[in-house]
This record gives structure tokens, sequence and C-alpha cells, in this order.
């Protein structure tokens, strides 16, 4: 069992650079959180992409991080020659053009890198091209890169396997905001013989396993009070036929953020069954408005659930296993106020901006020779400890 790892100094201020594709509520959770205390400077490709615009994403607040908004090669290069000491940060290697030249004159420069990686499909020829990519890519650049934040269990295995050295690899996720104080739900308690009520949030595309969830969750009708169906896209039309013939369910399509969080409060288990996501900030969300999840295994998300009071996990590989697991958690009933208020105490304690900003700093202090013991995600499932 890994060793717990010491705290920081209070006074151990440290100079981050983030190079992202875009302004993220995705990462606006950690960002603040790790510019409360440290020198942090964020740049991006954009400040948006269209598909997260008509997903009802709003500009996040970063904080007090400083923002370098679609920065010129030139500018890119000097702002990377400008910060020699500082810890940098990128979203992928070779996925985003102005991310990638950055990265490439950091690791020239022989700076402190990490990366941002999330897990691929290794599946079919596909799978075989993508992890003969990453096998160049460590080959190129593995010895150079201090830290590789492979989101999730998923993300963990496939570079392990893609040949990165084990060592350098940490476990990490996505960190989205609190909607309201962790541990303060206002939910009413569930009245006697009261059913839980259903909520799926995402595009609906083939790669979210949508129409197979409605499927299941017509089967099981009985089971739930009401299924709301946030999201839309190309399966539209399929998934209204899917729902007929189930009053219970209603197709809401797209929503902003705020809307889906006032549904989050009120409803018992989000679904993400998707076929693959690399990570699923959607399981935060819900977790941290007090719901269970019933997540696909092939979401790295999937590594915050216990199988018990946050919720469980099933393989999309197996198309009896969603019906069955579906019908399994649905069996609990409804949530109370308590459980509801010790999922998102949890959620905030070990999933939150504050745990992913305390874990980043043990990450650096750990890479540099300052920290005793390799550091453990926060939200990792070590038996025995985990409160």
């Amino acid at each position: 069992m890994p060793s717990a790892t010491f705290p920081m100094e209070e006074n151990n201020t440290m100079e981050f650079v983030f190079w992202q594709n875009m302004l993220s509520i995705h990462q606006s959770a950690l960002i603040k959180a790790l510019a409360r205390k440290h020198d942090v400077l964020l740049a991006v490709q954009t400040d948006f992409e269209g598909e997260r615009r008509a997903s009802g994403w709003t500009v996040p607040d970063m904080g007090n991080a400083r923002i370098l908004l679609s920065p010129s090669p030139r500018e890119a290069e000097e702002t990377v020659r400008a910060h020699p000491a500082a810890i940098h940060v990128f979203s992928g290697i070779s996925t985003y053009p102005m991310v990638y030249a950055a990265f490439k004159q950091a690791v020239r420069n022989g700076l402190n890198t990490m990366v941002y990686a999330e897990p691929y499909r290794r599946q079919g020829w596909r799978g075989a091209l993508r992890t003969f990519k990453y096998r160049l890519l460590h080959a190129r650049y593995g010895k150079k890169i201090t830290a590789l934040l492979a989101t999730g269990r998923l993300g963990v295995e496939c570079y392990r396997r893609a040949g990165f050295p084990e060592n350098s690899i940490f476990e990490w996720g996505y960190f989205t905001e609190s909607a309201e104080p962790a541990g303060t739900s206002s939910a009413p308690a569930p009245a006697p013989g009261e059913k839980p009520d259903l909520l799926f949030v995402g595009q609906l595309i083939p790669r979210k396993n949508v129409l197979p969830f409605l499927r299941a969750a017509r089967q099981s009708g009985g089971a739930f009070r009401r299924c709301h169906v946030v999201g839309d896209g190309p399966l539209r039309e399929q998934a209204a036929l899917e729902a007929q013939g189930c009053a219970q369910i209603s197709l809401l399509g797209t929503q902003g953020n705020e809307e889906t969080r006032k549904l989050m409060r009120r409803c018992d288990l989000l679904v993400l069954p998707s076929l693959f996501d690399g990570w699923g900030a959607v399981v935060n969300e819900a977790l941290q408005a007090g719901m269970r999840v019933l997540c696909s295994t092939a979401c790295g998300a999937a590594s915050l659930l216990d199988g018990h009071l946050r919720g469980g996990t099933f393989d999309p590989d197996r198309p009896e296993n969603l019906p069955r697991a579906l019908q399994e958690w649905l069996g609990k009933g409804p949530l109370t106020p308590a459980e509801r208020n010790a999922i998102s105490a949890w959620a905030e304690q070990h999933a939150g901006g504050a745990a992913a900003a305390r874990y980043l700093e043990q990450i650096a202090a750990w890479t540099e020779g300052r920290e005793r013991n390799r550091p453990v995600a926060p939200w990792a499932q070590i038996k025995g400890t985990e409160s």
C-alpha cells in the first residue's frame, strides 16, 4: 500500500504555466485553487470550441490565474523562454498545434514538463495505430517528460503499454466547480415507496451509447419515476423513437450548465453508458450534487466510483450488462439527504479543485526530490483508508 505523502510547506510558492486548447469549465476548479497560492499562467489556443458553445458552456472564471489567449507562434515562443523555472503543463503532446509547438520548445530547453494524457481506444486496427503513435512519442519524448498525468486507471494502463516509464505516470482526472457547498443538500427525504429519478447528460451520438441506455430504461420503466435526457445530436430522432411508449422518459435537448446542475440536485442516479470516454466530467458534477452514478468501465471517471455509496460500473462490451446493472442500481431506491450529503462531501474532499491542486503540488515536489513518498491520487480507492 502506498504511504501517505507529507504536507507541502505553507510558503513554498511555485510557478505553473498551463498550455491548453481552450478555456475549459473542467480546468477552472484546479487552476483557481492552484492560483490562490502559486503563480499561474494559462495559455490557450482559443476561448471556446464550437461544440462546447452548443452544449451550453459559459466562459469559466479562472480566479487569480493570468490568461494568454490565442498567442501567435512568436508570443508562445517568448512565453516559454520567459518562464525557465516554471512547471509547464501541456494538454496532450501533439494534439493541438500551439500546445505542441510550445511543448517541443520546452523539452528542447530542458524545462520541467508535465503532460495531461487521456486514454485512447486500443481496439482494432485503429487502436494498433494509436498505440504505435504513442510508442513513437514515447521514444522521442518519454525521457524528457517529468510527469505524465494520465486520466483514470484506463489512462495509466494505456501509457504503461505504450512504454512510458511507470514511475513517471500518475493517475489524473478532470475537476469541476461545485454548484453549492458540499454536504448541504436541501433535497427532501423521499416518501415511502417513492422511486428514484434517472438522468443522462451527453451528446446523442453512437459513442455515448444512448440508444441501448434508452432501451434498458424503457425495459426498467416500473423501477423509476422519471428519466431526464439532457443533450442533442444526430441520434435525436432515433432517441425519440426509443423513448416512445415510456411516459417517464423526457428528452430535454441541450441545457445550460446551471440548469443541468439543478436537475442533478433533484435526481438520484446518473448513467454514463459510453462505449468510450477519456474521462467524463459529468460524473464529477453528479457526485458533487450528491448523486449516485452508473458508469461504463470504458470511461476514465469510473475511477471515482466505489461500487457502494457513490455508484458502480458495467462492461459496455457485453450488451446484457447495462440492463442488469441499471436494474441493480435502481433497486437501491431514491437517495436520502444523508446519502446525498455524504456523496457530495466525498467528492469535494477527494475530487474537488483544492484536492487536485494539493495533489499536483505533491507530484511537483516528488519529481524535484522534495517529497519522500510517491503521491497517490486523492480519489484512489485504498482499502481500509477511504472515508
